[in-house]
């Protein structure tokens, strides 16, 4: 189990792993014709190997504990942003990975460029990620989450000025990606803030299944829109979302004060697909 000490570097290493994985795994694309079966061989030999490491592990898992339940009515009165944050970049980042290699394919653009276009935001995620956690920690969460959504609602619109699948391009990806997926750590860090520890891992359920909404609400209306407009939609949907949070905040900046720096908590890496595991290693302690 992860001590105070230990527990930031450990879920750094959860993240880097986890996007290191997926972004691996869309390169893999080159290795054979996705329209065969052999990738699909592939993927279920390497799902198989992943068992294991857990099979041969000699270590016990650590003891159950029955979290505190926390309802999606007193999140919304206690920490409406973090809630709010939490669905939009769950349907932002549903857009973005269900639908990047489609609408790079509806391009034009060669397989190897597709698997490129879609690893830029995944690259971007794990290099930006202590940069906006250490900002968030010094000065409030929500100025952190104002400019970041606004990279990546600004990086989304200059793609419809760029060739697809340019340097440029990829760079902009490369930007989206480190601003737009930090944001779910930021939902969830903001939300730490506000609850006690015994409520946190039921606070990061609700994030979850708050975000997993607009995960599967992202690709649905993202592919409507693409094919009732065009391909372009695509950045439509992610530029409306990180706006939407971006005015939010603004919002919350005129009519609630924000939380004294010093109360806020530790920012930890935090990815969307969380496992409960995961969530219990935050709960710990709060020092005001």
């Amino acid at each position: 189990m992860a001590t105070n000490a230990t527990r930031g570097r450990m879920l750094s290493r959860y993240m880097i792993v986890t996007m290191g994985g997926m972004g691996v795994g869309q390169l893999m694309l080159n290795l054979a014709d996705p329209g065969g079966f052999k990738l699909f061989v592939v993927s279920s030999a390497l799902i198989s190997f992943a068992l294991v490491p857990v099979a041969l592990s000699a270590s016990t898992a650590p003891p159950l504990v029955v979290p505190e339940p926390v309802s999606l009515r007193e999140l919304v009165k206690v920490v409406p942003l973090g809630l709010l944050t939490a669905f939009w970049v769950g349907v932002s980042q549903g857009c973005l990975m269900g639908l990047g290699a489609f609408y790079a394919a509806s391009e034009g653009l060669s397989n190897t460029r597709i698997s490129l276009f879609v690893v830029s935001s995944m690259v971007g995620s794990v290099a930006f990620q202590w940069l906006v956690g250490s900002s968030s920690d010094r000065v409030p969460r929500r100025y952190v989450i104002l400019v970041v959504a606004i990279i990546a609602a600004g990086s989304a619109g200059l793609h419809l000025l760029v060739p697809v699948g340019s340097a440029l391009s990829l760079l902009l990806m490369f930007v989206h990606g480190g601003s737009t997926f930090p944001l779910y750590s930021l939902a969830v860090a903001t939300t730490a803030d506000s609850v006690t520890p015994a409520q946190l891992t039921g606070a990061s359920a609700s994030l979850v299944r708050v975000s997993g909404v607009g995960a599967v609400i992202g690709p649905t209306l993202g592919g409507f829109l693409m094919a009732a407009i065009a391909p372009w939609a695509y950045f439509g949907v992610l530029i409306v979302c990180h706006a939407v949070i971006a005015l939010y905040v603004v919002y919350r900046m005129f009519t609630q004060p924000a939380p004294p720096v010093a109360e806020q908590g530790t920012f930890d890496p935090w990815p969307l697909r969380a496992s409960a595991v995961a969530a219990n290693l935050l709960r710990r302690p709060r020092f005001r």
